[in-house]
């Protein structure tokens, strides 16, 4: 979960429209899972798709956050559930700038889902398509920011420790 770029405005992101897929089956958007509705599809991918979503408190208070969904093969999978679990307990212990957020982790409906900090910004494929199709080329001192950021993430995923104070 190594993040750069901008945290921009992320209700207007989730004033976006919705994706192609809302159509597809599986798709959840629009539904609610947890305290999250989900908005719209993000991204698909092997184990999970992840959605724009928000969750709403009082007074019209409302948050964009982006949810991890276990497609329903895998959230069955006791082994993968806790593998999962694990994964968000240790990115939760994580608070460096460079690594998103993980709020929360649970099942409804034995759907498991992971909500995490959105960030708003350009992906990077999209950096990569746009420094091709401008200049040829992705510039060299972007791609090294780039790296020494994902770096400086994963840096703070090492410094981790357990009980004992052991690295993880």
């Amino acid at each position: 979960m190594v993040r750069g770029g901008s945290r921009g405005d992320p209700m207007s992101a989730a004033r976006e429209p919705r994706s192609e897929s809302a159509n597809e089956p599986g798709d959840l958007s629009g539904e609610q899972l947890g305290r999250y509705r989900l908005r719209h599809k993000l991204a698909d991918g092997g184990m999970a798709s992840i959605y724009l979503a928000t969750i709403a408190g009082e007074a019209g208070f409302e948050r964009s956050v982006a949810v991890k969904v276990v497609h329903p093969e895998r959230s069955g999978d006791d082994s993968f559930a806790t593998m999962l679990a694990d994964e968000a307990r240790l990115i939760a212990r994580i608070h460096h700038p460079n690594v998103c957020s993980v709020i929360d982790f649970g099942r409804q409906d034995e759907r498991l889902y992971m909500a995490m900090e959105y960030l708003h910004g350009e992906t990077l494929t999209a950096m990569l398509r746009r420094g091709w199709a401008e200049r040829g080329v992705f510039p060299a001192w972007l791609a090294a920011r780039v790296i020494a950021d994902a770096a400086r993430g994963l840096h703070a995923a090492h410094e981790l420790c357990d009980a004992d104070g052991e690295p993880l």
